[in-house]
């Protein structure tokens, strides 16, 4: 089971953080995903937020689970890391619908997102991914995602079946 955090220049709104923090919580469930991290934190735009997210994941009980790229990655680079992903999760504070969500689409990932007005309007037209509102949702989208091999199918052929539209 993999997670892709999409994302090929890491900004504090995308919310990543969240995700590492929530994993004990996932084990306690007994979900130990690997989660990938194909991006790069910028240390000129965002030195503390770099400093305190690899803080983050060194010090997570779940590091062992955590493949983060510290250095910036090519293009194909960030596809081959994204196309090993059994699902996107995009937990977005602020901003909107974009790109990196076209990119899971493209790959005929499935996606859990944030409840942001981009993300609802695109869920809605795809059906190819859950809309969370808080860590406590996400964590259950997650867990979800992985526990139902019917849910897992349906994303999955709906972000496949719009990728080719």
């Amino acid at each position: 089971m993999i997670i892709a955090l999409a994302g090929r220049d890491i900004r504090p709104t995308m919310g990543f953080h969240r995700v590492i923090e929530l994993l004990p919580s996932l084990a306690d469930k007994g979900l130990e995903p690997e989660v990938l991290i194909p991006g790069n934190i910028r240390n000129r735009c965002w030195p503390a937020y770099r400093r305190d997210f690899l803080d983050l994941v060194r010090s997570s009980p779940a590091r062992r689970q955590i493949r983060f790229s510290a250095s910036p990655v090519t293009r194909r680079e960030y596809f081959l890391m994204m196309g090993q992903a059994d699902l996107v999760v995009l937990p977005y504070e602020a901003g909107d619908f974009g790109a990196l969500y076209s990119d899971a689409l493209d790959l005929g990932k499935p996606v859990v997102v944030s409840d942001l007005k981009g993300f609802r309007q695109a869920i809605k037209r795809t059906r190819a991914g859950l809309v969370v509102r808080n860590l406590s949702e996400l964590r259950d989208a997650i867990l979800r995602f992985f526990n139902n091999p019917g849910l897992r199918k349906r994303l999955a052929q709906n972000a496949a079946s719009f990728q080719n539209k």
